[in-house]
This record gives structure tokens, C-alpha cells and sequence, in this order.
């Protein structure tokens, strides 16, 4: 995955994800994945941050049958962290 993150004036932070077709060309694998990014942008903490939060799949992610959320979750924390030193 890969996450672009900006500041917002709002208090919670906003997702947008990017699922291409040309990257899961199923719809089902598309949805899939849709559903562990909300899944994991909802159980972090990040989301009471005023952040808007962009993530991306990446071929090399998109072609595991096991996507996992750690990875994600491990992400959040690294935005997370940057943006509280800012």
C-alpha cells in the first residue's frame, strides 16, 4: 500500500482509497480490499486526527491472496507519528 496524507481543518480525518481496475481486476477482489482499508482506518486511532488520508494499492500487495491489515495498521501509526512531530 501507499498513503498520502494531508492536513484538513477539520477534527477527523477523511479516507479515500484507490483500487484500480487495471491493479484487481475483479470487482470482488476490489471490494475485498476496499473493506480491510475502512476496516483498518476504523479501529486505528488515527481517525480523530484532522487529516485527509489517501491510500493506494500497489501491485505488489495486490496479488496477495492474504492481504492483512497489519501492514496497514503499521502505516497509520508511521502518519501518525510524522504528523504529531509537525
Amino acid at each position: 500500500f501507499k498513503i498520502f496524507f494531508a492536513r484538513n481543518s477539520q477534527r477527523n480525518a477523511r479516507l479515500g482509497i484507490i483500487a484500480s481496475k487495471k491493479i484487481l481486476p475483479s470487482a470482488v477482489h476490489r471490494n475485498r480490499v476496499k473493506r480491510i482499508i475502512r476496516e483498518a482506518f476504523r479501529q486505528h486511532s488515527i481517525k480523530i486526527c484532522g487529516l485527509d488520508i489517501v491510500v493506494m494499492v500497489r501491485r505488489a500487495y495486490a496479488q496477495e491472496r492474504g492481504i492483512r491489515s497489519d501492514s496497514l495498521n503499521m502505516l497509520f501509526s508511521r502518519v501518525e507519528n510524522r504528523c504529531a512531530e509537525l
